[in-house]
C-alpha cells in the first residue's frame, strides 16, 4: 500500500501562483510514487510554464485544452488520465499542508480495507490567512 502509485489531477484555470505552491508542497512529499496531471483550460500559456519549472522534479503531465472544457469536464478529463492505484483531486488553490500528507492518505486506506474514498480536513483561508 504504501508504495502504491497515487495520481494527483489537478484541473487548472489561469493562478498559476496557486498551482506552484501547490506542486512545490507534492515536490516535498515523504511518499514519491506519484504522478500529477495538470488539466488545463487557461487561455494563455502562465500554467504551462510553472509545470515546466517541475519537469525535473516530479513525474508531471499537462493536457492543455482549447477551446477550454470548463468544470466539470476539466475534472473529469484529468481523472481519466490517471494511471496510480489511488487517485487525489485537489484543485489548483489548494495544497498539501504537511510533507507526509499522501502517506496519511494511504493509511486510511489500510485501516479501512473496505473504504471507496477517503475525505481530507479542510482549512479555509482568507487572503489575510484567517
Amino acid at each position: 500500500m504504501f508504495q502504491a502509485k497515487v495520481s494527483i489531477c489537478i484541473p487548472t484555470y489561469k493562478q498559476p501562483a496557486f498551482l506552484k505552491r501547490l506542486l512545490d508542497s507534492i515536490v516535498i512529499q515523504t511518499h514519491k510514487n506519484i504522478e500529477v496531471i495538470v488539466s488545463d483550460d487557461t487561455p494563455n500559456t502562465s500554467v504551462n510554464e510553472v509545470v515546466n519549472d517541475f519537469k525535473d522534479l516530479l513525474d508531471i503531465y499537462y493536457h492543455h485544452h482549447n477551446p477550454a472544457l470548463k468544470t466539470p469536464i476539466n475534472w473529469n478529463f484529468a481523472l481519466d488520465q490517471a494511471n496510480g492505484e489511488f487517485i487525489m483531486l485537489i484543485h489548483q488553490d489548494d495544497w498539501l499542508a504537511q510533507n507526509n500528507s499522501i502517506e496519511k492518505y494511504l493509511s486510511k486506506f489500510s485501516e479501512n480495507p473496505n473504504a471507496d474514498f477517503v475525505f481530507s480536513k479542510t482549512r479555509l483561508l482568507t487572503q489575510t490567512g484567517v
